[in-house]
Formats: C-alpha cells, structure tokens, sequence
C-alpha cells in the first residue's frame, strides 16, 4: 500500500510540473493541486533576502501577477524521492522576464537550481518549502 501511495504522489509532482510548465495554464488549475491550508516557504535568497511565507491566499493572488512578469518559464525536474506522504526533489529553472523586476531588464533571463520538500493531504500539497539558488545575473541585464 505503501508504494502504491508513493507512486501516487510521484504523478502527482510530475502533473503539477507538467501545470508549471504550461503557459496556458489557469489560476483553477494550480487550486487543484493546493490544499486550502498550504503553507509555501520560500527560504532565503536573491529575491527574497529573508525569505518568505505565503498561505493559499496570497498565493492565489500572486498566480496570475508571476505570469505576467515570467511567462515563459522552463521547470526541469531533476529527481524525485517519495516517502509516505513526502517528496523531496530538485529541478532546475529558467525564464526570462516580460517586464521589468527587481532591478532587472525586461528580457533578462533568469536561472537557477532548486531542493524543494513537499508535503501532501488528501491528494494535494499541503506544504512546500523551496531552496532556491539562482544563477549568477548576465552582464548588463539590470
């Protein structure tokens, strides 16, 4: 039974890359994958120096804005290891941006490598705790 759950999950984390990999993809496609009481951290890093906490609300809201500012973005997940109800992975991203971001030129390009832990209840991921390390920024991007 046990594996059988892991297996689940494993689809359920390529499923929910295959939604972050879509442009066409809608903010009611992202809910289904996210349990109403998800707690998404974001450890520090170059875009959120002290890191940051976010429930479903504010990432709801967030959704679409990230769009307009990444909406070509490439996850490529790189490992994935389930335990009962956990799944560790590590992908790689890259986008370029539309529109000016934090200092950055719009068209920049973005990169970088990410560990990221999730937790899941009744189908969906009910935590997420991302370890972004981004990429040195290009020469004259900002």
């Amino acid at each position: 039974m046990a594996a059988e759950q892991e297996n689940k999950y494993h689809l359920l984390v390529e499923r929910y890359f295959g939604l972050l990999n879509n442009p066409a993809s809608t903010l009611e496609d992202l809910k289904s994958f996210l349990h109403a009481e998800i707690v998404w951290q974001e450890m520090p890093n170059r875009f959120a120096p002290t890191g940051r906490i976010n429930k479903y609300d504010e990432i709801m809201a967030t959704w679409e804005k990230g769009r307009e500012f990444l909406p070509q973005q490439k996850f490529i997940l790189r490992r994935v290891i389930v335990s009962a109800d956990v799944a560790a992975l590590e992908f790689s991203w890259r986008g370029m941006i539309s529109k000016p971001l934090a200092g950055l030129s719009a068209g920049t390009e973005l990169s970088g490598h990410v560990a990221s832990v999730l937790q899941f209840r009744d189908g969906q991921i009910i935590s997420q705790t991302d370890y972004p390390c981004y990429d040195p920024i290009p020469d004259g991007a900002a």
